[in-house]
């Protein structure tokens, strides 16, 4: 079994990325591994350290050598301050490049990938170098690896594709399909759409909802569930809520 570093948000931070380390966390224990913890800001890590700095960056790398893996949930806003400059955007991107070459068992998960992420020029550049670099790297989807191996010029052999739920936990073994749509209230001959997530505008759950209400589907043929909660207090994601509830007021099958 091995000793491994998690770096990433961790709850009780509302973060999807933190729930997602948790989950992996835990399945690692399960699996006999001895597993710590560094997140960004205070939570219920075991270290807490300010990444969105090439100081930061700096003193993770001093820190990996003493894993056998190191496993980092991957996206941007982890590492780089907004808003971030170029020279030090190449600094933050030359530490993940150290700390992968420094551990040499760095798993990189990448969540949510855009190919805008590197940009253009030695910055893109420096930034493959950190994808070729890591001894694992995964994407959650098929699209997302196409993307990333077209942005950055890597073989597809190189990026894993695992899915998003793969190290979730299921919360009704128990409980068959029949049984759960009766517990949630979904008609036997209904056919349900499930959008989760935190309800903010880059989501796109009201696309999702005006995609719905053009379906040519007989009443209560079909219904579309919008699931989550606000990640901040934030006036506008506030705001964009009502209007998802508005939305979906307007259009029959649609719930939020």
């Amino acid at each position: 079994m091995s000793r491994i570093l998690m770096v990433g948000p961790y709850p009780p931070i509302r973060d999807g990325i933190g729930t997602y380390a948790a989950q992996e966390v835990k399945r690692l224990l399960l699996d006999g591994h001895d597993v710590e913890v560094l997140s960004p800001q205070p939570s219920a890590a075991h270290h807490h350290l300010a990444l969105r700095s090439a100081r930061g960056v700096g003193a993770l790398t001093k820190r990996v050598g003493n894993y056998e893996r190191v496993i980092v949930q991957y996206h941007p806003d982890v590492f780089y301050p907004h808003p971030v400059g170029p020279a030090e955007k190449a600094a933050i991107s030359g530490g993940l490049l150290a700390m992968c070459l420094r551990s040499r068992n760095v798993e990189l998960r990448l969540h949510e990938f855009k190919p805008e992420w590197g940009g253009v020029g030695p910055q893109a550049q420096l930034l493959r170098q950190v994808w070729l670099a890591a001894r694992r790297l995964e994407v959650h989807t098929e699209t997302e690896r196409r993307q990333l191996c077209e942005a950055y010029r890597l073989p597809a052999t190189r990026v894993e594709v695992v899915h998003h739920g793969a190290h979730f936990e299921p919360h009704a073994l128990d409980a068959d399909r029949d049984a759960i749509r009766s517990e949630l209230g979904i008609a036997p001959g209904e056919h349900a759409f499930l959008a989760i997530g935190f309800l903010q505008p880059h989501k796109g759950f009201d696309r999702a909802i005006r995609a719905f209400g053009r379906l040519a589907t007989p009443p209560g043929a079909a219904r579309l569930d919008v699931v989550g909660g606000l990640r901040v207090d934030d006036p506008a994601f506030v705001a964009h809520v009502e209007d998802l509830r508005d939305l979906a007021a307007a259009t029959p099958g649609a719930h939020v």
